[in-house]
């Protein structure tokens, strides 16, 4: 999972969660209205976000780390899709 923020119009920056689900998990599937209310249950309302998207493998470096600028640029608000 990785959380950006990226530009928007209405808020100045939407908080976006990129969530890769667990392909062993058992189960139905997980929704972005789940990952939402779990996030609103644990977190202040400032840091809930506001759109969810969901991806099969994150981007990572050499050593391991999510490189968020990859995953800034191909989240797409308007669409509805990553």
């Amino acid at each position: 999972c990785a959380v950006i923020g990226v530009p928007d119009d209405v808020r100045d920056e939407a908080i976006v969660a990129i969530v890769v689900p667990d392909a062993q998990a058992s189960g139905p599937a997980l929704t972005e209205a789940e990952v939402i209310r779990w996030c609103r249950e644990r977190l202040a309302a400032f840091r809930v976000p506001q759109v969810v998207r969901f991806r099969d493998e994150l981007p990572r470096t050499v050593v391991g780390k999510i490189q968020k600028h990859i995953l800034r640029r191909s989240v797409d608000l308007s669409s509805g899709s990553s």
